[in-house]
This record gives structure tokens, C-alpha cells and sequence, in this order.
């Protein structure tokens, strides 16, 4: 009964972590994804960017995917072992790092 307990604790804590950040990700802005996707090219993963923004991998990759969806352009091309860049995420790369730099300026 001790394991049956702890698998329990363990589910509800989970889909208490999903929910949060189910709730983080609905409240995003664009310049939000667009910072997202940035970073995902910096650090190179999603965990990475995970770790760093306090959510898993997955919801990484579903803000990156929603960016995408808004822009109706694929960004990145990933497989099991890497992220890499379209060609259209090339171009949109330029244009992210100019927004991000610009919300810096306007926030200093």
C-alpha cells in the first residue's frame, strides 16, 4: 500500500506540474514565443531551455510549435538527436533576435 501511496502522490503532482504549465504557456505573449524560440537556438534543445525557464521539454517544443502555427511556417526541422534551422527559421532567426533586442531597448 506504501507504493500504491507514493505512485499516487506522484501522479497528482504531475498533473499539478502539467497544469501549471499548461497555464504558463496560455498566458505567453508573442514576444514571449519569439524569446522562446531564440533560446531554443542558443541552448540548442528544448530541455535545455526547459531547465532554464522551469518547464519540461514538451512545453518548450508546444510554444515553438504554436510560433510556428501563427506564422504558418515550419522553423525548425527536429528529429530524435537535433533541432535545426529551416530555411524560413534562418530568416525568421534575424528578425526574432532584432525583436527581442528591440523589447530590451524599449524596457532598459
Amino acid at each position: 500500500t506504501d507504493f500504491i501511496a507514493t505512485t499516487n502522490r506522484y501522479k497528482a503532482e504531475f498533473r499539478s506540474l502539467i497544469a501549471t504549465e499548461n497555464a504558463t504557456i496560455g498566458i505567453m505573449t508573442s514576444t514571449d514565443e519569439i524569446a522562446t524560440f531564440v533560446r531554443t537556438i542558443d541552448l540548442g534543445t528544448f530541455a535545455a531551455v526547459g531547465l532554464e525557464a522551469g518547464l519540461s521539454a514538451s512545453a518548450v517544443a508546444r510554444i515553438v510549435s504554436r510560433l510556428e502555427k501563427r506564422l504558418g511556417a515550419k522553423l525548425l526541422a527536429r528529429t530524435t538527436r537535433r533541432l535545426t534551422l529551416t530555411q524560413e527559421g534562418e530568416t525568421y532567426l534575424t528578425h526574432a533576435r532584432a525583436i527581442i533586442a528591440a523589447v530590451e531597448v524599449a524596457a532598459a
